[in-house]
């Protein structure tokens, strides 16, 4: 009789046994589908309010964009950079007055101030930093230079990029580019700028030129010679030839100066 019971109880055991693993196991799978519902919801409510923001933001920023381009010429392609916006969700993008709290400056940054509805007649207002970028031509050296080297047309390329910054650091045309001497040596694929330039020498030491001196009743034309050297708008010292008398006068081409008393 014993051995005939002994297989029934362990039968009863395992069959216990099975069903507590079962409800563990469901106990399991019912908690990770209630912290993965819980996730994505969390998750679809963070990407619900970015979604706000976000159209928010780009709002404002379209706004922002229509008043600074104002100061610009129609011509003038430009893009401007905002630093991030901070909106709460409980503002409204209605926006009301908008002015410059700050002017761009000479690289291109300024400041915007604007009115922000918060409901219920309330509003707030909200500094926006920003940078404008203008396209414009550049040039660039397509080999080395070197001090004193004259910049011809196969000498330099021309690239467009949007830039920051002094507009009158860069040469406008190619005009102002070629004939004009390096001031100092450059690697090639550098962007030309004024400060890396200047005017040939027009006049060198000793050369003959033709002095016009100049009053308000009176013009004389006489021979002299070049006493300094000098680039057209120098002014340099030149001897009078007939006189031998020492003048000062402005360079204005490569045999004319001119004195003015």
């Amino acid at each position: 009789m014993k051995s005939s019971h002994q297989p029934s109880a362990i039968s009863y055991q395992q069959i216990t046994n099975s069903r507590e693993r079962g409800a563990r196991s469901g106990r399991r799978t019912f908690l990770n589908l209630f912290f993965l519902w819980f996730l994505l919801s969390v998750l679809c409510c963070l990407f619900f309010a970015a979604l706000v923001s976000a159209q928010n933001q780009s709002v404002i920023e379209a706004r922002l964009t229509r008043f600074i381009k104002q100061i610009y010429n129609e011509d003038d392609d430009v893009r401007i950079k905002f630093n991030p916006i901070t909106i709460s969700q409980n503002e409204k993008t209605k926006i009301g007055n908008i002015s410059f709290l700050e002017m761009p400056d000479a690289t291109g940054a300024g400041i915007c101030s604007l009115e922000l509805d918060q409901g219920g007649g309330r509003t707030r207002n909200l500094h926006v930093p920003f940078r404008v970028f203008t396209k414009r031509k550049i040039f660039v050296m397509r080999n080395p230079g070197s001090r004193g080297d004259v910049i011809g047309n196969t000498d330099i390329t021309v690239k467009e990029i949007y830039l920051s910054g002094r507009k009158n650091e860069y040469p406008a045309t190619i005009e102002d580019v070629v004939g004009r001497v390096l001031k100092r040596d450059i690697a090639a694929n550098t962007v030309v700028t004024k400060q890396v330039l200047e005017e040939q020498i027009a006049l060198q030491r000793g050369n003959q030129v033709n002095i016009v001196a100049e009053t308000k009743r009176l013009l004389v034309r006489t021979k002299g010679k070049a006493i300094d050297k000098g680039r057209i708008g120098d002014t340099i010292r030149v001897r009078n030839v007939a006189s031998g008398k020492e003048l000062m006068g402005r360079v204005t081409s490569s045999d004319t100066v001119v004195v003015q008393f």
